[in-house]
């Protein structure tokens, strides 16, 4: 990992990176796609035994890119749980990458339910460590942490709970 800065998402990815280093159990606050899909790279990144994730669509807004997809794969490659549980799979793009990253391994990877429907947050946690959480689906606004083992473990079992009803 290079210390230099390339781009205008560089010094946040910088930042996340720094904070995954140093085990840091401060807040990220966000709100732009860009910076989800900053945080969600870095964290299967460094995913190492599970991946859950609750989003609406897997929508290209947020899930496209090769960097995301290769992220999802490399962490699926390491034997890491991924599980996407999906909210509105109807519709999910047929373009997206992330979607198709899954399906190559299988169709335990994406689950759905019809009583997630009204549901408005969305979360992803790894590794009973990290998480990125979204509040309000509408508003966009979220939170990460790459060391809260608390808020992480109660995340990681809301989804095993969501995962047995889809």
């Amino acid at each position: 990992m290079s210390d230099e800065i390339h781009s205008d998402m560089d010094p946040f990815r910088y930042m996340v990176r720094r904070f995954i280093a140093i085990d840091s159990p401060n807040l990220i606050e966000n709100s732009s796609p860009a910076h989800a899909r900053i945080l969600l790279e870095e964290m299967f990144a460094h995913a190492n035994k599970s991946a859950y994730v609750y989003c609406g669509r897997i929508s290209n807004t947020v899930w496209g890119g090769k960097g995301l997809a290769d992220a999802v794969r490399a962490a699926i490659s390491r034997g890491v749980d991924v599980r996407f549980i999906v909210q509105h799979p109807e519709d999910v793009p047929p373009d997206s990458v992330v979607a198709a990253a899954l399906r190559e391994h299988g169709a335990d990877t994406i689950h759905t339910s019809r009583e997630f429907a009204q549901l408005g947050s969305h979360f992803a946690v790894f590794d009973d460590k990290m998480y990125r959480f979204e509040r309000d689906d509408g508003d966009k606004k979220a939170i990460a942490c790459v060391n809260a083992p608390d808020t992480a473990r109660l995340l990681r079992e809301l989804a095993q709970a969501m995962l047995k009803v889809a």
